[in-house]
């Protein structure tokens, strides 16, 4: 084991060795700052990438570092190369220029094309019923909205019910925010009402029916006596708070119904008066329409008029060539 720790510590000064020599190399080249920095580049990226090799690949890596170290230092200290210095700086300037032109290739094969995006076709008018509505509005003159809402706001009112309580609605129109916080402030004291009224129907009886059980016994063991107690019962008192409730609550929806048989009678007038508006207007549209044909009809007879009495006239021969007809 002695053995295999040492030479794993052995290699690692080796490759460290190996690692400044070739930096140390590559800062004295007699080439320009720029490339010295890419080549200084390279070499780091390229430890970092072959830490982690084992075995053959590791050798492999091993032995081309020591040939560009060996490459690197020939440059460096202008030994000949086969007894010239440049070729050793030559050879090293190609090494390079091969490395741009691999890794340009290898980014161009990784190079994925821009992805096109096809969008697809709109489909022909599938509008939402708010967007035909906004797109509406935007198209119609002031005229034609003023129109279009005193129509809508012509309409009579309907009923409507919010959680058991009437609404008068009318079309077009919002409905205001007091009333919003009337039906609120409603809804939860009805909530309130019938949860009292649970509450009195599952825990109060128990509890009276409890009491009242209570007070027999100690009656029927001579603890209490018949005569000092209440003729009332306990649950007696709960029954009568059961009426109580009951009749507040009925008086309730009785304000409920009379608020509800108001409304439908403001409803059942407004109803009345549209009718009787729709056909006044409708008498007033045929009266109407009635005296614009009235009007085309006397144009179109006052046409025919004006050519038939220039027909007449280009016709009737004048009273001189009738008289020497006649005397021949």
């Amino acid at each position: 084991m002695w053995f295999v720790k040492y030479s794993k510590q052995a290699h690692k000064h080796a490759c460290l060795s190996l690692y400044k020599a070739l930096l140390t190399h590559a800062a004295h080249l007699p080439i320009a700052p720029q490339k010295k920095t890419i080549i200084a580049t390279v070499i780091r990226r390229k430890f970092r990438k072959s830490k982690n090799l084992q075995g053959g690949p590791l050798r492999t890596a091993l032995q081309s570092a020591y040939e560009d170290e060996h490459l690197l230092r020939c440059a460096c200290r202008k030994h000949s190369y086969t007894n010239d210095p440049s070729k050793a700086i030559a050879a090293v300037t190609k090494r390079l220029s091969d490395m741009k032109l691999e890794h340009a290739q290898k980014v161009r094969s990784t190079f994925m094309p821009k992805r096109v995006v096809v969008k697809p076709p709109t489909p022909p008018s599938q509008l939402a019923p708010k967007r035909k509505k906004k797109i509406l509005a935007l198209t119609l003159t002031p005229r034609e909205k003023a129109i279009r809402s005193a129509r809508i706001r012509a309409r009579p009112p309907v009923m409507g019910h919010t959680n058991g309580f009437p609404l008068l609605k009318r079309p077009g129109r919002r409905i205001p925010q007091w009333v919003s916080v009337i039906i609120n402030k409603k809804i939860k004291k009805s909530v309130r009402e019938v949860n009292a009224l649970n509450d009195l129907k599952e825990n109060v009886f128990y509890y009276a029916q409890m009491e009242d059980a209570w007070d027999n016994e100690l009656i029927r063991s001579g603890l209490l006596d018949k005569q000092e107690t209440d003729s009332v019962t306990w649950m007696d008192g709960a029954k009568e708070c059961l009426i109580i409730l009951r009749a507040h609550y009925r008086a309730s929806e009785l304000k409920t119904y009379q608020v509800t048989s108001r409304f439908q009678q403001i409803i059942d007038q407004a109803n009345v008066q549209y009718r009787v508006g729709l056909r006044e207007r409708r008498i007033k549209r045929r009266a109407w329409r009635k005296q614009q044909l009235i009007n085309e009809m006397e144009g179109k007879l006052a046409g025919i008029q004006k050519e038939w009495t220039a027909t007449k006239a280009q016709k009737v021969p004048p009273i001189g060539i009738m008289h020497s007809m006649l005397n021949e």
